[in-house]
């Protein structure tokens, strides 16, 4: 990873990396325990890989590491959600359920039943109604953030962003319960 190319102040990534970096790990690792232990990958390389694809996206600017933490958990889904498609596409079937949307990914324990591809798909319909939701969704789902740093991040209120969870956490849960 070369943050060099993206940034004349390449130390600032690194800073900011390093103060989110143990947090993003545990996110990982709890996403892969979540599976069933059906997904090989390692916390370390799903973090490095979505890293890595980020910095791949010139657009992408790091202005602390609330907004780095925020970008990367969205990676974060889209990388672990391709492995799992990946792995899919050679096993078929596997009879999962949807989880409760109130487990709290930086604290909840493992639940080898939770389909995270229909959780996506949800989530990706979510989107087209209301994408601030759907960024909630994700970034407290996906990436664990607090209602604090996820209001700093959209740049609303905290009450903002607890109506818009609730809204959207009430839709999801509907939608997944429908199959």
């Amino acid at each position: 990873m070369n943050p060099d190319q993206f940034s004349s102040k390449p130390n600032q990534f690194e800073a900011l990396f390093t103060s989110v970096y143990l947090e993003l790990r545990s996110i990982a690792a709890w996403h892969i325990s979540s599976s069933g232990n059906k997904i090989t990958l390692d916390p370390t390389d799903l973090v490095h890989d979505a890293v890595s694809r980020m910095l791949n996206q010139r657009e992408n600017q790091w202005n602390n590491s609330t907004h780095l933490l925020a970008l990367t958990s969205i990676m974060i889904r889209r990388v672990f959600l391709n492995h799992i498609r990946s792995r899919n596409a050679t096993i078929r079937g596997g009879g999962t359920r949807p989880r409760s949307l109130n487990q709290d990914p930086a604290h909840a324990g493992t639940c080898s039943d939770f389909d995270f591809l229909a959780m996506n798909e949800a989530l990706d319909r979510l989107e087209c109604i209301s994408e601030r939701q759907a960024r909630i969704v994700e970034m407290k789902f996906f990436g664990g953030l607090t209602t604090h740093d996820m209001a700093m991040y959209l740049q609303v209120s905290e009450r903002t962003v607890h109506m818009d969870w609730n809204h959207a956490k009430h839709w999801l849960a509907r939608e997944l319960a429908n199959g």
